[in-house]
This record gives C-alpha cells, sequence and structure tokens, in this order.
C-alpha cells in the first residue's frame, strides 16, 4: 500500500509541475511549509520507488 501512495503522491506533483504550478504551491497544498520541503520529498520519494524497482528495498 505504501509503494502504491508514493507512486500517486508522485504522479500528482509531476503532473502539477507540467501544469505549472511551482513548487511552493505544491508545498502549500500538502501542508508543507516551503517549497524546499516539497523538492526533498518528491526526491525522496523517487528515490525510493527507484530503489524498489530495482529491488535494492
Amino acid at each position: 500500500m505504501r509503494t502504491a501512495l508514493d507512486w500517486l503522491e508522485t504522479q500528482v506533483v509531476i503532473e502539477a509541475r507540467r501544469r505549472g504550478m511551482e513548487w511552493r504551491q505544491i508545498a502549500s497544498h500538502q501542508g508543507m511549509k516551503s517549497s524546499q520541503a516539497a523538492s526533498r520529498r518528491y526526491q525522496r520519494l523517487v528515490t525510493r520507488l527507484e530503489e524498489i524497482r530495482q529491488g535494492i528495498r
């Protein structure tokens, strides 16, 4: 279930960025206080999903 939620969140962020949303807007919608926090979370999710895909996790 965690992997599915991580994948879904990643896809939502990708779509938001594709539509021109800035990181500060994404952060606000995620309940975060900074664009850096949202960007770091996205990077952690992408890394985790890639590790799962490669069988590292």
